[in-house]
């Protein structure tokens, strides 16, 4: 049996982060930091063992309720030999900038988040279109994103 050459594919995360610079590690919350520590964030926010990049993407209101919602991306930086692991999330923070909670999203690829009246609209590379309606003045608990069951999460 003749043996083929295998093909190996890195590719770094940083690239997928999207262009513009990321958050240094001393402010990779940027202004959120506060917000995200009392509002109960489960991820870490160790910012020497990760890379960010964190965008605003606007305001709705639903109801008589206004959010904010924010792109959030990141990678892991490897220790020596390590892997790089990162991956996408978006906050949601009330008017007052109190952090209510965010859906885990599970790139690549990443999606291409935008926010109007009472929705946030979410567009795949791979041409998925999907909305995440704020019925009733609140945040959806559990969406269907690319076939897959969302959580809303601290």
């Amino acid at each position: 049996m003749r043996k083929l050459p295998t093909l190996i594919v890195i590719a770094s995360l940083g690239s997928l982060l999207g262009s513009g610079p990321c958050l240094a590690a001393s402010d990779c919350f940027g202004t959120l930091r506060d917000s995200l520590a009392k509002g109960g964030y489960s991820g870490s926010l160790d910012c020497t063992s990760i890379r960010t990049k964190l965008t605003d993407v606007g305001t709705l209101t639903a109801s008589s309720n206004t959010y904010a919602i924010y792109d959030f991306r990141f990678e892991t930086i490897p220790i020596d030999g390590g892997v790089s692991h990162g991956g996408q999330r978006i906050f949601v923070f009330s008017n007052d900038r109190t952090y209510l909670g965010q859906y885990p999203l599970s790139p690549p690829p990443f999606h291409t988040i935008s926010v109007t009246n009472h929705a946030v609209h979410l567009d795949a590379l791979s041409d998925s279109k999907e909305t995440l309606e704020f019925e009733g003045g609140v945040p959806p608990q559990r969406v269907l994103l690319d076939g897959e069951s969302i959580q809303f999460e601290r």
